[in-house]
């Protein structure tokens, strides 16, 4: 998402928690990738950086007018 974004858009990702749940040991975190003032699709992921991964691929998806692959909801 990071290259796609500078090439394409000449922007760079901001990433923001939106939501987490789950006792401390065991944690589920909530992110969504934003883009140009464009928010993609939320995903959850066991870690931050997992539910990064996930909400960059949704945002890759929606980007290329496809499906996101991690619905949130």
């Amino acid at each position: 998402l990071q290259q796609v974004a500078q090439r394409d858009l000449g922007a760079t990702p901001i990433y923001q928690l939106l939501d987490e749940k789950g006792p401390d040991h065991s944690k589920c975190f909530k992110i969504a990738a934003t883009v140009a003032g464009n928010q993609y699709s939320a995903a959850w992921g066991r870690s931050k950086k997992e539910a990064e991964q996930r909400a960059a691929r949704n945002a890759l998806s929606e980007m290329a007018g496809q499906r996101a692959p991690h619905p949130a909801d």
